[in-house]
């Protein structure tokens, strides 16, 4: 049915730690600046899904402010942040929020579409996708066809599209470019405790 709500939940153990020295994707040199945790990825799958973002609201946290640095140096500030939670205002009319913590022992990582006629969840770990129409007693499990399956290889594509073995990578130039500006938009946000329109001026 319509789509209402959704909600994406990426929890991981990375930065509990406070001892532990500076993770490479709290390393803005490397992992760039508007990707914190796996924002980057989740927009990637969400924006095909339910359509373009309106506008976003986004809220971090930094729970560790300095750490070791990986070479032995000083200790050094953290530039990217333990936990990022996003509302977005889809022109589809659905509400997604995203919550993503790397502090988070135990977390349960998963998404959860909710619409008028039922509801999908998807387990990330164990890739297991349970649904339930409105008016049955409980979700129920989904078999995955084998046709559907896909797994991770996002870094042997872009080699492969390099090497001019695709013709067109997946998610396309153009589609990538609207990925990052979404992500800068939501790290925006969150740098200015405002709502950010999209497209970005």
């Amino acid at each position: 049915g319509r789509v209402r709500q959704v909600f994406g939940y990426w929890f991981v153990p990375s930065y509990v730690d406070s001892a532990a020295p500076l993770h490479w994707r709290q390393d803005a040199r490397v992992s760039g600046v508007t990707n914190p945790l796996f924002l980057s990825p989740f927009w990637e799958v969400f924006v095909p899904w339910f359509g373009p973002a309106r506008r976003v609201l986004a809220q971090c946290a930094t729970f560790t402010e300095r750490r070791a640095s990986p070479d032995g140096g000083s200790p050094v500030k953290i530039e990217l942040p333990d936990a990022v939670n996003v509302v977005a205002e889809m022109e589809s009319g659905a509400i997604v929020t995203i919550l993503q913590s790397g502090v988070a022992p135990f977390g349960q990582s998963r998404v959860e579409i909710f619409g008028d006629r039922g509801t999908l969840s998807y387990l990330v770990r164990g890739d297991e996708i349970q649904g339930g129409r409105v008016g049955e007693a409980s979700l129920q499990p989904f078999t995955i066809p084998p046709e559907l399956e896909e797994t991770w290889q996002v870094e042997a594509d872009f080699i492969r599209l390099v090497r001019g073995e695709l013709e067109e990578g997946h998610p396309t130039f153009r589609e990538g470019v609207g990925y990052t500006e979404l992500a800068e938009a939501t790290m925006c946000s969150a740098r200015e405790g405002r709502w950010v329109s999209l497209p970005l001026a």
